[in-house]
């Protein structure tokens, strides 16, 4: 550390004058530390207050374990401002924080013991709490029933609640329940407890933080999740999921999600969330955001490797709309069940004005496209898949980077597929697209894989496309089987190819596109 001789002049000298104040117990009886203090200037004060924690005017010391029926007792005696330290092993049963701007400081020895699996642990319903430090603990792993949640370990019905170094353990069914607008989540871990073999792939009731506005929140920042380590939850977050109010934006950043077997983020709703910097563990389909104005960027995906069907990777971005999906990295086993990135239309709705790009991409085996834009929309336009580097995976007779729509009268119009760089692992096309009009391919290089040469790979396949325009396509075949045709325009009219070229036995030679039914 670079050594400060003012700073430390200042701390020698807020020393001395503290030793001749008088002592610590006389202080808070009489007056001494303040005194004391009063002499010190004013930035050597603002020293003293950064370096020592806010001192409670109310001590809640458990005496052994067991209930305490005089802790509710002391709750209701708090009083909006109010700072209060609670410590020692004990059992709670639905309490209830109900003044408002209270800091509530859990001591080194601080571990509340939930009673009761189907009722709440500690309630909030003041507005501006916030918890520091202590460990929660439930009485057993959860029931695996899927019902509506309705209690929680911290069930929090006030605004702009703060948990910060909280340690939840054995979830019974919800870690933090939030209703109220504004909550954040610092630097807390939730070990859910939900045992792996228990998980058959229909629970799914089971959640470390559940965000559900009771209110619309659709123009303020609902909630937000940083610096967490939440495991073995069926669901590591949900958001906006079974609340009756709209939610807004949440940010989800630099948290850690592991076997949480569902998925580590799941939201139904919301507009202009943030989920970036994150790293998934053995979770399946680790990321699925709904709506619009969503970034999902920087975040690393990794499966087990373990050959667990359940153990998948991907990104799920639902009724996608201007929506950025960027500099993730995904690493694991392709399966007939999962699209690494997905922008889905669901219940007919469109997919428009979205970017996927610079992702890295890492599968084995193959199963579904790699990456596909429009599967289910109605409308599916003006979306940018760039800059993504693809190897392995892929869907036989489909392709590696899919952008599609449901008819090509509706809505399939003016896509781009621009300077991806993939390897096919399938028997599909690097790029396919299906009935699109004004699309742009340029610039993509595809290489077919040499175990599976030719047998139906190739660079880029139109289907039912009008107006599309493909140039600057680099295909390298796999081994030596150079026989398959890299470009293929089926059902088309008034397609555009330029440029594209092909790595052959004697060089680089120019490709035209062939038609085909």
């Amino acid at each position: 550390m670079t050594e400060d001789p003012d700073r430390d002049r200042h701390l020698h000298r807020r020393d001395l004058l503290k030793a001749t104040s008088l002592p610590v117990a006389a202080g808070f009886l009489g007056g001494g530390v303040g005194f004391g203090l009063a002499r010190l200037s004013a930035d050597e004060r603002l020293d003293d207050e950064r370096v020592k924690p806010p001192r409670p005017r109310r001590i809640f010391m458990a005496d052994g374990p067991g209930q305490h029926t005089g802790f509710q007792d002391f709750l209701d005696s708090l009083e909006d401002g109010d700072t209060a330290l609670i410590d020692g092993c004990f059992e709670i049963r639905g309490a209830t924080v109900r003044a408002s701007s209270v800091q509530i400081l859990f001591g080194a020895g601080a571990r509340l013991l939930l009673s009761e699996p189907f009722e709440d642990g500690l309630v909030v319903k003041g507005d501006r709490v916030s918890f520091d430090g202590g460990i929660l603990e439930g009485p057993g792993s959860w029931n695996g029933v899927n019902t509506p949640w309705q209690h929680a370990m911290v069930h929090v019905m006030g605004e702009d609640f703060l948990a910060r170094d909280v340690t939840l353990l054995q979830v019974p069914k919800v870690g933090f329940g939030i209703r109220g607008a504004g909550a954040r989540i610092r630097d807390c871990r939730i070990t859910g407890g939900y045992p792996e073999h228990s998980w058959t792939g229909v629970e799914t009731g089971h959640f470390g933080i559940a965000f559900d506005p009771s209110t619309d929140e659709s123009s303020v920042l609902s909630g937000s999740v940083q610096g967490c380590d939440i495991r073995s939850c069926v669901q590591g977050i949900s958001m906006a999921n079974h609340g009756s109010g709209a939610a807004g934006a949440y940010s989800v950043a630099n948290n850690s999600f592991q076997d949480c077997h569902n998925h580590g983020i799941y939201a139904q709703s919301g507009q202009g969330s943030l989920i970036t910097g994150n790293i998934f563990i053995g979770c399946q389909v680790p990321i699925v955001v709904t709506g619009k104005d969503h970034t999902v960027s920087n975040n690393i995906l990794r499966a087990r490797m373990d050959s667990s069907s359940r153990d998948l990777v991907g990104i799920n971005v639902r009724d996608a709309v201007d929506c950025m999906v960027a500099h993730n990295v995904i690493r694991g086993r392709a399966s007939a069940e999962s699209v690494a990135i997905s922008l889905d239309g669901m219940a007919g709705e469109a997919v428009t004005g979205n970017v996927v790009s610079d992702n890295t991409i890492s599968l084995e085996g193959t199963g579904r496209p790699v990456i596909r834009v429009g599967n289910n929309a109605v409308i599916c336009e003006h979306n940018t898949v760039s800059g993504n580097s693809v190897r392995g995976g892929g869907q036989d007779g489909q392709g590696a980077i899919v952008v599609t729509a449901t008819t090509a009268s509706a809505g399939g119009r003016f896509n781009d597929v621009v300077s991806n760089s993939i390897r096919v692992g399938a028997a599909a096309a690097g790029i396919l697209l299906e009935r699109q009009i004004g699309a742009t391919v340029r610039g993509n290089t595809v290489t077919g894989d040499m175990q599976s040469a030719g047998g139906g790979q190739g660079a880029v396949e139109l289907r039912s496309c009008t107006k599309v325009f493909v140039e600057g396509t680099l295909w390298r075949a796999g081994g030596d089987d150079n026989d398959t045709e890299p470009i293929r325009d089926i059902g088309g009219s008034g397609n555009y190819f330029a440029g594209n070229v092909r790595e052959g036995h004697e060089g680089l030679e120019a490709i035209p596109a062939v038609s085909g039914t």
